[in-house]
């Protein structure tokens, strides 16, 4: 329990005393379990039939395209099927799935997805642009390099350079259309107060170590964008120390301005937090999505 007073006592800092009982609620519940179609390998009317004919309830979700959610117990059932071990399903939060989204990235471009393993959002990427983009798919760690090429090559990616290699130690010679920074985080709106091994590694240290370390790897998305071009920030973390302080200090020497997001706007709204600044997405914690933090910035 220490740790998640620590966590408490950051929130305090951040948000209202009301705003933080809504959290505490949020890292409370029990999640749903949510899948999508991956559209590279099938279509959701095989995946409904599949579903039916195992008689394995599901509800769409009606804020994202191509998502389902079904309860935790059935979770087992729906990997023991050939859907998704051919890989023509992914489980995957929605809150992890929105970044891709919210990339709004097309066919033709050159993407760079900054900590790409296990390779979600990066094989969500290549599903939104028909595997007809350029990917450079950043991961340095050996064990997660090797998942997220085992992850891309079973959901039928294409034209994904998997590189081994820190982020920050790419030649500033590249130039990308588009970036993906899902940054290395506390994790903090993904903790489930009842289970205890989700906060066993949280620390105000894990905190300070990450919020300097996504400085740096922001600072580098900067150099490898194009100008007049987008990226995404995000994280699964909803302490502002990660987020909008990261942020803001960009924004303040006019490096990036910030860009509203239609689709956050639209189907969203009830999910956030309230945020320092002005157009960036603070998703709360509920049944179905995770704590997590998206902005997309414009580089001037």
């Amino acid at each position: 329990m220490e740790n998640i007073q620590k966590l408490l006592n950051i929130l305090k800092k951040d948000y209202s005393e009301d705003d933080l009982k809504i959290i505490e609620v949020g890292l409370g519940l029990q999640k749903n379990a949510t899948f999508r179609t991956n559209t590279l390998l099938a279509s959701n009317d095989e995946i409904k039939y599949q579903l039916a004919l195992n008689e394995i309830k599901y509800q769409l979700y009606d804020k994202l395209e191509n998502t389902y959610f079904i309860s935790i117990e059935d979770v087992f059932r729906v990997e023991q099927l050939d859907i998704y071990k051919n890989g023509k399903i992914y489980m995957q939060n929605v809150s992890s799935m929105l970044p891709s989204y919210c990339l709004n990235c097309g066919q033709n471009q050159e993407i760079l997805d900054m900590c790409a393993s296990p390779g979600g959002k990066t094989s969500l990427i290549c599903a939104i642009t028909e595997n007809k983009s350029h990917i450079m798919a950043c991961e340095l760690n050996k064990q997660r390099y090797e998942r997220l090429k085992y992850n891309l090559s079973k959901l039928g990616c294409k034209n994904v350079n998997v590189m081994q290699i820190n982020a920050n130690q790419l030649d500033d010679f590249y130039k990308f259309d588009r970036i993906l920074l899902d940054a290395p985080c506390s994790g903090s709106g993904t903790i489930n107060l009842n289970e205890t091994e989700s906060y066993k590694y949280f620390s105000t240290d894990l905190v300070n170590k990450c919020s300097n370390m996504q400085s740096k790897l922001l600072e580098k998305a900067y150099k490898l964008l194009k100008k007049g071009e987008t990226m995404i920030y995000s994280t699964c973390s909803i302490i502002k120390q990660e987020n909008e302080n990261i942020i803001k200090p960009f924004i303040d020497k006019k490096l990036f301005s910030i860009v509203k997001i239609d689709l956050l706007e639209k189907n969203f709204s009830d999910e956030m937090l309230p945020s320092k600044l002005e157009n960036v997405y603070t998703i709360r914690p509920t049944n179905i999505t995770q704590g997590f933090f998206i902005c997309r910035l414009r580089k001037n």
